[in-house]
């Protein structure tokens, strides 16, 4: 059994087709069957259910998949540390998070971190759909992100985040301290990706919906007047000229945190620990944002 016969199943689940796989991995469908084929035997029983609607785990695939995935991980940092150590380089902490927590609570930490830890290297990649592959790819050791993007994993709920309205300053309802979903709902909508209230959002009767994830376009076409909109508390720590804010209620959050693979390395559990740590405790990364930690 090699990695690349668990990357094709993995692949071929993703996808739910021989043929899709195939061009996700650049060989022949043939190829991918005979792979799966070869792995079945050294199994010794049926992973995958072949059908007219395509491929999907048998009940014993699914039993081992948690197994297989675990074994992924394990090969692709393998080879990733191999590598560097081969060529002369240590092995830094590869962390994935939202730019929303990245330039907010983050980066307060990761430098308060270094100062007591010198020796650990850190490499932090900004994203949102894409973290999910790359733990699962091993390309990154942990995730901070939200529970809705990061699901499937060691997952260690850190903070509520709470959401509010974004006006156009002049459109802001003179004496309105407050605003409910509904209420917002009569204003022309801005819809962002991968943002919580969407399902109340796709109920508005002008909607502008954004193939966007980044925050700072969608305040930008706030200030520009083009409609309203509802963002996390993380996401407007620099809000544009001309763009003003107001609690919604009742309250909506998102849940941030972090998620590790099945087998983490030591450098992310330590780092995990370090930022629960300043959370429960109320220390320096938890006053910057005037968040409250979730119970547990």
């Amino acid at each position: 059994m090699d990695d690349r016969k668990i990357e094709a199943l993995l692949t071929t689940i993703k996808t739910g087709s021989f043929s899709k796989a195939a061009e996700k991995l650049n060989c022949t469908q043939s190829a991918v069957t005979q792979m799966m084929n070869t792995f079945e035997d050294e199994l010794g029983f049926r992973v995958l259910k072949r059908s007219h609607n395509g491929v999907r785990l048998t009940e014993a695939g699914e039993l081992i998949y948690p197994h297989i995935i675990e074994c992924y991980e394990s090969m692709l940092r393998l080879r990733h540390n191999a590598d560097r150590i081969s060529s002369g380089k240590s092995v830094p902490l590869r962390i994935g998070a939202f730019s929303s927590i990245s330039n907010t609570v983050l980066g307060p930490a990761i430098l308060e971190y270094q100062e007591k830890n010198p020796d650990i290297g850190i490499q932090l990649t900004i994203a949102t759909k894409e973290l999910q592959n790359w733990l699962l790819n091993g390309e990154i050791d942990m995730v901070i992100g939200d529970v809705d993007i990061i699901k499937g994993f060691r997952w260690h709920s850190l903070i509520k985040d709470p959401y509010y309205a974004v006006f156009p300053t002049e459109n802001l309802p003179e004496g309105m301290t407050e605003i409910t979903v509904d209420e917002l709902l009569q204003y022309p909508i801005i819809m962002p990706t991968l943002n919580d209230l969407n399902k109340y959002f796709s109920q508005a009767g002008h909607i502008l919906d954004i193939a966007c994830d980044d925050d700072t376009t969608v305040l930008n076409f706030v200030s520009m007047g083009l409609g309203v909109t509802a963002l996390p508390n993380l996401s407007l720590w620099q809000l544009p000229k001309g763009v003003s804010i107001l609690p919604i209620t009742p309250e909506v959050t998102r849940t941030i945190g972090y998620a590790l693979p099945s087998t983490p390395r030591k450098e992310a559990l330590d780092f995990a620990k370090f930022i629960q740590e300043n959370v429960r405790d109320h220390g320096p990364m938890l006053k910057r944002v005037n968040l409250t930690a979730v119970a547990e």
